[in-house]
């Protein structure tokens, strides 16, 4: 498993002055955990050969190895000879005794017969090497480039390594997010290591804030790792770049199988017998004051390791490699972060499966194959929490696109409303603050109160406050509605579509829901029937239908912006006429710093620890 953070070298030369030793000291100090160098730009080797060393990659893979760094390769292909290709990244990964292969490929393979070009070179470079990692580098947006041979490359990659090149913008995150969120979707799945700009143009180039919400938006996906190109830019006025590079550690969301995994589990329970049962009877522990010899000694020690402070602690593994029976690995021990629960008032645990965003909302995004392969966003907004408030677009807010709406009124989360005749004139009733600006429709209505009681459908309430509406009923007293359920129209049961829905539950809790179908096919996503089917599943009594197709939006306040978290099927957000948000007070959280670093090295025989190189930063 390929863990933490990298760069890519394009020329070794240009990077620390071409000083191998430089590169693998500034390499340990940013915390990289892998270096990719080039290796060819298609049949042509590259970084082979300089003045300086005979044998630069093999020297710079022995200085990067004394501190437990990976050293990949990646080659630029073409397509035109894939076979040749394919060899001589086969023969540089043997001589160079490399790690893995990034492949970057682009354009080319989008030529007549680049899908069996693709699987030319990977059946060359399989062949050889079975085990090794292969990651596919390519364009961020799947849904851009569909004429791509995607399947034929990642069928025999182990990675998915796409390059999400926010150039001339500052928006890492939303890109990052919507690259993250079609390969979630895109088959064969590969687990995605997102590359980030460390370089620049004529006309542009990145902000160390802009590496920094790369950098946390990664780790927010649970992402195992991720890279920066390249390294030989990151310099002069682009120094700046290692910064937030260097002093974000990366964490990993899940512990790899084995003993280290083991080990980091054993260290969460401060138990010292616990953690020297992983030990064999005969082994040894070493650091730079002592060493110590037999499990009952090394037992002892965590004993009195632990009491010194570390039985608050929570160990967390930063990054990992090994081969053979050794195993080199990286960890942090930091104070417990709060348990974050719902607000006051709300729910007395937190949502299983959801991710709170804000006080009192929670959201869960869904990959599902059933009845089609679609993805499902799903909300669910205490109401009964005082800090959220609901709004609906008021009139001088009609006409804007949903990401517009949320920004504009500072709102936290915001999704499409109704369908319109106009962009200044939805279908159905439509009121913000008491000032009606449409009037009422057979459509069906949610009607919001001054004090947040919401009420979908029904008579019309005496004091209209807020009021959006929608296209079908499709929930009834916890039931399908009985349109819905008849099929009446092909519109319910045949015709498939993004969707945005509202729903409410009898505990007093708000459900939005947008769908979405596969990257490939956006637009084929649900019926009305399965939206309202999925309703009924949620637990919800009441739900309407808003506006779907390539209206369909779900946006999200992140760090002051607004991020769209569905793909809508457009390509682009749409302007509509109306909309819903919520307002909600922010989530309250400190920084943690780290207690305690550590780089350590494990050798293994039959599975148990023989000796422990402990190097505590």
């Amino acid at each position: 498993m390929l863990t933490g953070k990298g760069f890519f070298i394009s020329e070794i030369a240009q990077c620390q002055g071409g000083n191998l030793q430089a590169i693998a000291e500034r390499a340990h100090q940013a915390g990289l955990s892998h270096v990719v160098v080039k290796i060819a730009e298609g049949t042509t080797p590259a970084n082979l050969a300089t003045a300086l060393e005979n044998n630069p990659i093999q020297a710079l893979r022995k200085h990067l190895t004394q501190h437990a760094i990976q050293l990949w390769g990646w080659q630029r292909v073409f397509g035109a000879d894939p076979v040749a290709e394919g060899r001589l990244a086969q023969q540089i990964i043997a001589n160079q005794k490399l790690d893995g292969l990034a492949v970057v490929a682009a354009a080319e393979y989008k030529q007549p017969g680049g899908d069996a070009n693709a699987r030319l070179y990977m059946h060359q470079l399989r062949g050889a090497h079975p085990q090794l990692p292969i990651a596919l580098s390519s364009y961020r947006y799947p849904s851009y480039h569909k004429d791509f041979p995607w399947e034929a490359f990642l069928t025999f990659c182990t990675y998915n390594m796409p390059l999400v090149f926010w150039v001339q913008a500052h928006n890492p995150h939303t890109q990052l997010m919507r690259s993250f969120q079609e390969f979630d979707s895109l088959r064969p799945f590969r687990p995605v290591i997102p590359v980030g700009a460390a370089f620049s143009t004529d006309i542009w180039q990145p902000t160390p804030s802009d590496v920094q919400e790369f950098l946390d938006t990664a780790q927010s996906l649970n992402l195992n790792a991720i890279s920066f190109w390249d390294w030989d830019s990151a310099s002069g006025e682009l120094a700046g770049l290692w910064e937030p590079i260097q002093n974000t550690p990366w964490i990993l969301s899940e512990l790899p199988a084995g003993v280290v995994g083991e080990y980091i589990t054993a260290l969460n329970t401060h138990d010292a017998q616990a953690v020297s049962a992983l030990y064999a009877s005969r082994c040894v522990h070493v650091n730079a004051a002592r060493t110590l010899a037999g499990r009952t000694a090394i037992q002892n020690w965590y004993a009195d390791w632990f009491a010194d402070g570390r039985s608050a602690l929570i160990f967390e593994l930063i990054n990992f490699q090994g081969a053979g029976n050794v195993r080199h690995f990286k960890w942090r021990a930091a104070p417990a972060p709060d348990v974050v629960t719902a607000s006051a008032g709300g729910f007395a645990q937190p949502h299983e499966g959801y991710l709170q965003l804000f006080q009192g909302v929670f959201y869960r995004k869904q990959h599902n194959l059933i009845p089609r392969e679609h993805t499902t966003h799903i909300t669910l907004i205490d109401l009964d929490n005082p800090d959220i408030d609901l709004i609906v677009t008021p009139r001088a807010g009609l006409g804007s696109t949903t990401s517009d709406f949320l920004g504009r009124y500072n709102l936290q989360l915001a999704v499409n409303g109704d369908e319109w005749l106009s962009l200044t004139d939805p279908k159905g009733l439509a009121v913000a603050e008491g000032d009606q600006y449409s009037p009422a429709s057979p459509e069906p209505t949610v009607y919001i109160s001054h004090n947040n009681q919401i009420q979908i459908g029904g008579s019309l309430p005496p004091n209209l406050w807020d009021a959006v509406s929608g296209s079908h009923t499709l929930v009834q007293n916890g039931l399908i509605s009985a349109k819905i359920l008849s099929c009446a129209k092909p519109e319910y049961c045949e015709i498939k579509a993004p969707r945005t829905a509202i729903g409410k539950t009898t505990d007093n809790q708000l459900v939005l829901v947008v769908v979405q179908g596969p990257p490939l096919d956006l637009r084929n996503a649900l019926t009305l029937k399965e939206l309202a089917g999925l309703f009924v599943s949620l637990g919800v009594r009441d739900a309407i239908c808003f506006d779907g197709g390539g209206s369909s939006t779900l946006a999200v306040e992140q760090s002051g912006v607004s991020s769209v978290f569905n793909l809508p099927s457009d390509g682009r957000e749409r302007v509509v006429a109306n909309h819903l948000g919520v307002r909600a007070k922010k989530l309250v959280s400190d920084t943690v710093t780290p207690s305690e670093e550590g780089n350590d090295t494990f050798g293994l025989l039959n599975g148990e620890i023989v000796y422990h190189l402990a190097m505590t930063v």
